[in-house]
């Protein structure tokens, strides 16, 4: 009776004499086990995934005759207390029961074969009566919570398998030389597990071990003689420093050292594994396989993909079967070894993302060569000679930026079906008839200089084509047309004017793809392609006509033409039976909505941005399978007069629809799921029939001038989002007793809002609550339960004046009071939301605070998971609330805007700090490293004062506890010098480490810096950036410039540099004296400017970056900055190893408020040697820092 509904098999005793199997499996509605008193013959019970099923009926303690009881996926706690006595129980089966705290007594029941407890996430305990389960085979355990199998020497002469996979709490592996026929032994994913007990070597006829995702540093010492062991699995093991000695186990056949980090070395004894046939090494730190010829003549796959230190490919001349090699992201490899020509039967060879230049030389015989992938090899300057390799099947260059030219033995691959050389650098595929009869995909998108589409007359079968992106291609060659089983043919963003002329049949051609082919005029005859199903002419802006063989696609589901200049789809009824999708957003030329009648399968139509559109066209009403319409942005005034029965419409977007004056009658859409009227800032009303939509799910209306949602209850038991923030005119809340489901709510900046209605106490799924910007005073009276809150908004709501008791929202994580300015009252609940781990209460704490006590309300210390709080505006609070310092989780702390606050507080209590902001504060001092938390990550202090001399202390540069020396001395002009140390006044944000710095006094010429931020973003990227007062570059940047670009010479020895020193002079029109006392008071309008660059190489490549510093405001100034910027340094490379001679630098100004003038600009190219340049000893100080800060942001990680 499995799978069925029933609740009850029967009541009382039924008298079954003769019954002997029970299957009730899947019953999920069964809620107990019958009485099987009457059925003592029973051999098989079955209750399977009967997830209503929590007790076991005392009756099975008499089923003498049971040998299988399966209850996985039960809710069972308890199998039976005390003693029960089944001779004849051979299989038990509890998988999965996650409610099972106890694994039953199991003495009487000693002929057990088969245990299975996988799954029981509540149990902790073995019950020590397994030990008498002498006939036991297989014991499944996995994905529990044991710590301990057993303690000591356990017999279990039949056990062939033990599975403990998953088990996280595993610590230990028990004594196993009590069974010794052990055959498969399962460890996966016992991620406390570091240690392998030595009774593993008594394990003669082990198979197969599995210890992939645990801890073990070690397998085992010396020499473990394991004859019949044939797969050993400790993939993801990332403390295994080396791998054991594998003598003892000749007839390994399988290995996986997968992603074990910490393995350096291969040992030696991998010699003499004559079985083996799979080796698995990926993600090690490998330098080097093996020395010398290795016999592996069985070995068959050799992976190593992903091992970054790997060198070079070992001698493989000796492993002559091997039939799959992968060295894909071995970035350390350059060179192929000889003997990969002996690999008769290799089959797949990968070798992506590598380092090489030439796969071989010469020709080289692979005649079971299928597969050859070598993308995103940017090092590869040719296709080696392929003609010896007639069975291919699939060829990958795609990425290999350095190709320019196709091998001419490519055409004597008759058996390729895949050709794939993207993103290349060639500009010809090949010359002449070339053929391949079993090509099926031809990429060569993204290749910039290919400048024709080859003869594909001699490869009939081609199904897939793609040249997108091909942006020098111009023409089609008419060999295209002889492409009789071509499917999907892509060539957007290409410079093609017509695909072909005339007539071309194309019988299977279901897809394509001419989007952003900006000079394409005309869409080609395309009745020879009557099975389209998709076409794609998205901005081609040239497109002014349409084809009238579009009529006769009468399969074509999908047409996309938006941003064309179309001025008519087409005159009059085209019938298109199975049109499902029609794009014509942005068609600005339009003129007229196409008759849609004979298109009746219709479900997405988007006519967005078609400015012209102000009717609802009468073709769309018959259109009864839509179920998107999307006319956002048109000018349209009214949708549809009266009833239209659109049965299956679940979104309707009208957005920004400024003319919009009513919303439709909706009653005859009854499954609508998502309304958007977002901005439609001509309506005013909203139509009764909103009633009607039981399925609604989202209702969005922000910017609108509507004064009432509805009247009265209105049901809508589906809708879970609600949006009217930013409507000025509203009233009133509804009532939204009549939604029970709503999940988030939105009045923010709705400034008419005065009162909350007391439904909301009905919203016990509400998640989140938005009011922000109203003009509420009071959110609620009393205790309001909503236990599923978690987001609560009501910041800059000024008349607020309590915040309101929140007893009943103990989920709470987010509070915002940002700019409640007549804040005043603190309810004694405010302690309960244990969860809360963000609270802001900016520009409104002034009035909550006990002023003679200088400190926050008590209730504060009961916020002990806040993560983030944010405390700006207190301009009367001069004493730090030593009550923070309580908050022990807190990570991130903002007091902006505390401008009597002189000292820096005492924040070395908050041992989980890692931001800090104090902007516009009064401190003029730089604070001891001792008051600093040893986790900050971005510490940024900005005075409303300039320091003055000399009241500035000499800050010592920390990370974790690594510290660097104190520096001192402070430079007297404006001249600029090296970017050495210096105070900040003023920092941009950065991630994750910041600090503000002062002078270091070095003998050089220097600069007195007005800004600076250190911001050490990734592993790979540093920044050290300022500004400073003066107008002019150090001497010792060579590559200038008084233009918008430079050039810089390359010598072959850019592999070395390891940073670039940038300077920029810019003049802006924003400055006032420079002896200002204040930063405000030095620029007459806050400014921010920022700056980009892209590198062109001589071969016309681009590249863009930048360093990623946003710099303030200045006149006359240098910005400069001291950079490690990846983009930057893999162009350099990639130059150097491609040969090239220069490397040309444009800049860019960008994100600038007011006009800047950049006067002049330099780069300098830093490497190790670099002293004696003026930059020396400071830029040695910032490497310092960097080190440092790696260094303890890895003990962090540890």
């Amino acid at each position: 009776m499995s799978g069925t509904r029933i609740k009850q098999l029967w009541k009382g005793l039924v008298v079954l004499p003769n019954l002997k199997e029970l299957d009730l499996n899947s019953c999920e509605n069964l809620i107990e086990i019958p009485d099987l008193s009457g059925a003592p013959n029973l051999e098989q019970i079955g209750f399977l995934y009967c997830k209503s099923l929590c007790k076991v009926h005392p009756s099975i303690k008499v089923l003498k005759q049971l040998q299988v009881l399966r209850m996985s996926g039960t809710r069972t706690k308890q199998l039976w207390k005390g003693l029960v006595v089944l001779p004849n129980l051979k299989e038990l089966d509890l998988n999965s029961c996650e409610n099972l705290i106890e694994i039953p007594d199991l003495s009487e029941a000693p002929n057990l074969e088969k245990i299975d407890f996988s799954g029981c996430r509540s149990l902790c305990k073995v019950h020590p009566s397994i030990k008498v389960l002498k006939q036991l085979q297989e014991l499944r355990m996995s994905n529990t919570r044991i710590k301990q199998l057993w303690k000591g020497l356990v017999v279990f002469p039949n056990l062939k398998e033990l599975d403990l996979n998953s088990c996280e709490n595993l610590i230990e592996i028990p004594d196993l030389s009590g069974a010794p026929n052990l055959e498969q032994i399962g460890f996966l994913y016992c991620r406390s597990l570091c240690k392998v007990h030595p009774s593993i070597k008594v394990l003669k006829q082990l198979q197969v071990l599995r210890m992939s995702g645990t801890r073990t540093k070690q397998l085992w010492k010396g020499l473990v003689v394991l004859p019949n062991l044939k797969e050993l699995d400790l993939n993801s093991c990332e403390n295994l420093i080396e791998i054991p000695d594998l003598s003892g186990a000749p007839n390994l056949e399988q290995i996986g050292f997968l992603y074990c980090r910490s393995l350096c070395k291969v040992h030696p004894s991998i010699k003499v594994l004559k079985q083996l046939q799979v080796l698995r090494m990926s993600g090690t730190r490998t330098k080097q396989l093996w020395k010398g010829l290795v016999v592996l003549p069985n070995l068959k796959e050799l992976d190593l993909n992903s091992c970054e230190n790997l060198i070079e490919i070992p001698d493989l001349s000796e492993a002559p079967n091997l039939e799959k090699i992968d060295f894909s992201g071995c970035r350390s490899l350059c060179k192929v070894h000889p003997s990969i020509k002996v690999l008769k039967q290799l089959q797949e060879l990968r070798m992506s993302n590598t380092r090489i230049k030439q796969l071989w030389k010469g020709l080289v015989v692979l005649p079971n060569l299928k597969e050859l992938d070598l993308n995103s090899c940017e090092n590869l300057i040719e296709i080696p000679d392929l003609s010896e390799a007639p069975n291919l099947e699939k060829i990958d260059f795609s990425g290999c930026r350095s190709l320019c030219k196709v091998h001419p033995s490519i055409k004597v691959l008759k058996q390729l079906q895949k050709l794939r050389m993207s993103n290349t650098r060639i500009k010809q595929l090949w010359k002449g008839l070339v053929v391949l009869p079993n090509l099926k995909e031809l990429d060569l998108s993204n290749c910039d200089n290919l400048i024709e589409i080859p003869n594909l007359s001699g490869a009939p079968n081609l199904e897939e084509i793609d040249f997108s992106d091909c942006r020098s291609l111009c023409k089609v060659h008419p060999s295209i047309k002889v492409l009789k089983q071509l499917q999907k043919l892509r060539m957007s963003d290409t410079r093609i004017k017509q695909l072909w002329k005339g007539l071309v049949v194309l019988p299977n051609l279901k897809e394509l793809d001419l989007n952003f082919c900006e000079n394409l005029i005309e869409i080609p005859d395309l009745s020879g392609a009557p099975n389209l199903e998709k076409i794609d002419f998205l901005g081609c802006r040239s497109l002014c006509k349409v084809h009238p063989s579009i009529k006769v696609l009468k399969q074509l589901q999908e047409l996309r033409m938006s941003d064309t200049r179309i001025k008519q789809l087409w005159k009059g009824l085209v019938v298109l039976p199975n049109l499902k999708e029609l794009d014509l957003m942005f068609s600005k030329n339009l003129i007229k909505i196409p008759n849609l009648s004979g298109a009746p399968n219709l479900e997405k139509i988007d006519f967005s941005g078609y400015r012209c559109l102000r009717k609802f066209y009468p073709s769309i009403k018959v259109l009864q399978r839509q179920q998107e319409l999307r006319m956002s942005c048109t000018r349209i005034k009214q949708l549809w007069k009266g009833l239209v029965g659109l049965d299956n419409l679940k979104y309707l977007n009208l957005s920004d629809c400024k003319n919009l004056i009513e919303i439709p009658y909706l009653s005859g859409v009854p499954n609508l799921e998502i309304i958007n009227f977002s901005n439609c800032r001509s309506l005013c009303k909203v139509h009764p029939s909103i009633k009607k939509l039981k399925r609604l799910e989202e209702l969005n209306m922000p910017g609108t001038r509507i004064k009432q949602l509805w009247k009265g209850l209105v049901v809508l038991d589906n809708l879970k989002k609600l949006n009217l923030s930013r409507s000025r005119n509203l009233i009133r809340i509804p009532d939204l007793s009549g939604a029970p489901n709503l999940e988030k709510i939105d009045f923010s900046y709705c400034r008419s809002l005065c009162k909350f209605h007391p439904s909301i106490k009905k919203l016990k799924r509400l998640e989140e609550l938005n009011m922000s910007g109203s003009r509420i005073k009071q959110l609620w009276n009393g205790s309001m339960v909503l236990p599923n809150l978690k987001e609560l908004d009501l910041s800059y709501c000024e008349n607020l004046i309590e915040i309101p008791n929140l007893n009943g929202v103990p989920n709470l994580e987010k509070i915002n009071f940002l700019g409640c300015r007549n804040l005043c009252k603190f309810c004694p609940s405010i302690k309960v939301p244990e969860r809360l781990k963000i609270l802001g209460l900016n520009k409104c704490l002034t009035r909550l605070l006990i002023l003679d006590k200088f400190c926050l309300p008590s209730s504060f210390m009961s916020f002990s998971g806040l993560r983030e709080l944010y405390l700006g505006g207190c301009n009367n609070i001069s004493i730090f609330p030593s009550i923070i310092c309580s908050l022990s989780s807190l990570e991130s702390l903002h007091l902006d805007g505390w401008s009597r606050l002189e000292k820096f507080p005492d924040l070395s209590r908050l041992g989980c700090l890692k931001e800090f902001k104090a902007y516009g504060t009064a401190i003029t001092q730089m604070p001891p490293v001792n008051l600093i938390p040893k986790n900050i990550r971005s510490l940024n202090i900005q005075g409303r004062k300039r320091m003055p001399r000399k009241s500035k202390d000499h800050l010592a540069m920390f990370i974790n506890n690594c510290f660097l020396p104190k520096q001192s001395s402070y430079p007297t002009n404006h001249d600029t010098g090296s970017p050495v140390e210096y105070e900040m006044e003023e920092m941009d944000t950065g991630s994750p480490v910041e600090y503000e710095m002062e002078e270091m006094d070095t003998g050089e010429e220097m600069l007195e810096v007005e800004a600076l931020e250190i911001s050490f973003g990734t592993w790979s990227s540093v920044l050290i950036s300022g500004w400073s007062l003066g107008s002019r570059i150090p001497e010792w940047v060579h590559n200038k410039s008084t233009g918008s670009s430079l050039q810089i010479e390359l010598d072959g020895n850019t592999t070395s540099v390891i940073g670039c020193a940038i300077f920029i002079v810019c003049d802006c029109h924003q400055f006032h004296s420079p002896e200002a006392t204040s930063i405000p008071r030095l620029f007459k309008e806050t400014s921010y400017v920022g700056f980009s660059f892209c590198c062109e190489r001589d071969d016309g490549s681009l590249e863009h970056f930048s360093p990623g510093f946003s710099l303030s405001r200045v006149e006359p100034s240098v910005c400069w900055a001291y950079a490690r910027t990846p983009r930057l340094f893999k162009c350099l490379k990639s130059n150097s190893s491609d040969n090239q001679s220069f490397i040309k630098i444009s800049i860019k100004v960008f994100y600038s408020q007011t006009p800047v003038e950049v006067k002049e600009w330099g780069i300098h190219l830093v490497c190790p040697d670099d002293t004696g340049l003026g930059l020396g000893s400071d830029l040695d100080f910032y490497r310092q820092f960097y080190s440092a800060w790696k260094c303890g942001m890895t003990r962090n990680e540890d």
